[in-house]
C-alpha cells in the first residue's frame, strides 16, 4: 500500500511539474516583445503583425520608429488589414481592419507634424494562412513602392483573377 501511495504521488508531481512548465511558457509567450515589430521586409515594404489585434499609441510609434530606421524620414503610405482563420472570423476580422484603419487616419490627422503619413488605405480581409490566421497587420510603405503596387493593381484582369479563385 505504501508502494502505490508513492507511486501515485510521485505521478501527481510529474503532472504538477508539467503545468508549471506549461504555464511558464505561456507566460513567457505572452511577454515577448513582438507588437510593433516588423516581421516581415518585403519588396514592397514592411509589415508589422498586430497580435493583439488592435492598434494603441505605443505599438504605432514603435512602427513608425521602425520604418524611419529602415527608410529614412521620407513620407509613409500605410495600409491596414487582418487575416481570418482560427478564432477570427470574417466580420470580426473586418471589424478590427476597419478599427486599425480609423485609428491611423486619427493620427494622421491629430499629429501631422510627428508623423509623416501620405496616405492610408484598407487591404481586403485575407483568408486563412496557416502561419498568420488569428492576425491583424499594419503593412507600411515608401511612396515608391506605393507607386509600384498601384501599377501592379491596375495590371492585373480582374476576369483572370475571378477563374483562380
Amino acid at each position: 500500500m505504501v508502494g502505490f501511495v508513492g507511486l501515485l504521488s510521485g505521478a501527481l508531481a510529474a503532472v504538477f511539474l508539467v503545468f508549471i512548465v506549461m504555464l511558464m511558457s505561456f507566460l513567457q509567450a505572452q511577454l515577448a516583445p513582438t507588437e510593433g515589430v516588423y516581421k516581415l521586409h518585403t519588396e514592397s515594404g514592411l509589415i508589422f503583425p498586430v497580435e493583439s489585434h488592435i492598434l494603441t499609441e505605443e505599438i504605432f510609434e514603435q512602427m513608425i520608429e521602425s520604418f524611419h530606421l529602415e527608410y529614412g524620414e521620407v513620407p509613409i503610405y500605410v495600409s491596414t488589414s487582418c487575416f481570418v482563420g482560427g478564432m477570427l472570423d470574417a466580420i470580426t476580422a473586418k471589424r478590427y481592419a476597419t478599427y486599425n484603419y480609423i485609428f491611423v487616419q486619427e493620427r494622421s490627422i491629430q499629429d501631422k507634424d510627428k508623423y509623416s503619413i501620405a496616405e492610408i488605405d484598407s487591404l481586403p480581409i485575407l483568408k486563412h494562412n496557416v502561419n498568420l490566421s488569428n492576425a491583424c497587420f499594419v503593412a507600411m510603405k515608401t511612396q515608391e513602392h506605393h507607386e509600384d503596387l498601384i501599377d501592379s493593381r491596375d495590371d492585373i484582369d480582374i476576369e483572370d483573377y475571378k477563374k483562380t479563385l
